[in-house]
């Protein structure tokens, strides 16, 4: 029986910009929806499996237009394209600590770093299965790579159901996003107060997530809410100029409730009245 050489296959995601199906059509003919057959619209922004040849034109344009973009990643494995397919798709669902059904976007580089973090040794064996390595990017694009352990540890490929997620991994996730939420707060934060010198990313830094909890508290639930609210709030300074252009930078910030924004205005006023 012949054996087939490893060769190297890409997952991308069309759904992450307009460019990539219809490059993806004309330099990957092969291409597979990762989710199977699916009507055309649902198609075009789902996950797909490819060939994708080493010096080839479809990495090439990949590395140049979608370095850093976390547009998918690579595997390479000698189970040919249609038992990749196959395989990975037993991955798209899983099932939480809580039992509940979600999808598993491991296509995503940044999803599959925190997966290779702190995954369990039994989850990377069943994951992996056939596939010998698999790559991404961090978020600096630096070329990530992830190897099946050497020693030939069994897996169970033809597990039935969904993805088992354990304690421990979904710790990971929840950890990685509360990481990223709290970035995103800070860096809307920064866009409004500090681009006129009133906080520098270190005040921010350091007052964000307690500040996060009183958002909470108070029952502002979206991202947007709690950065407006964050921006009334924030120390800035001890004088009354300072906590005007508070809540003058939150009731005109785009992420503003308009139920919060006559307050923060009339807020405003008081402080500017204060000072005259």
């Amino acid at each position: 029986m012949t054996t087939q050489a490893p060769l190297l296959y890409a997952v991308l995601d069309p759904a992450r910009a307009p460019e990539i199906y219809p490059v993806m059509r004309a330099l990957a003919p092969d291409h597979q929806c990762l989710f199977g057959n699916l009507a055309p619209e649902v198609s075009q922004v789902s996950p797909h499996v490819m060939a994708l040849p080493e010096g080839g034109k479809l990495l090439t344009w990949w590395r140049a237009a979608g370095r850093g973009q976390a547009w998918g990643i690579a595997c390479r494995t000698a189970i040919g394209l249609d038992g990749l397919r196959v395989h990975l798709k037993k991955f798209t669902r899983a099932r939480l600590p809580d039992s509940s059904l979600v999808l598993f976007r491991f296509w995503d580089p940044r999803v599959l770093a925190i997966f290779m973090a702190h995954s369990t040794a039994a989850e990377q064996q069943r994951f992996f299965g056939p596939i010998e390595a698999m790559y991404g990017e961090d978020e600096a694009a630096r070329t990530m790579t992830w190897r099946r352990q050497a020693d030939g540890t069994a897996h169970n490929s033809q597990a039935a159901g969904p993805f088992q997620i354990s304690d421990q991994l979904w710790a990971g996730f929840v950890a990685a996003d509360d990481a990223s939420f709290r970035a995103r707060l800070a860096e809307l934060v920064l866009g409004d107060l500090g681009r006129i010198g009133l906080v520098t990313r270190e005040t921010v830094a350091a007052q964000i997530e307690p500040l996060i909890a009183r958002a909470a508290a108070l029952g502002f639930e979206s991202e947007m809410e709690i950065a407006a609210y964050i921006l009334a709030v924030l120390p800035v300074g001890e004088d009354r100029l300072s906590r005007t252009m508070n809540f003058v930078s939150a009731a005109f910030s785009p992420h503003a409730p308009a139920s919060q924004r006559a307050g923060w205005l009339e807020a405003a006023g008081r402080e500017a009245l204060a000072t005259s």
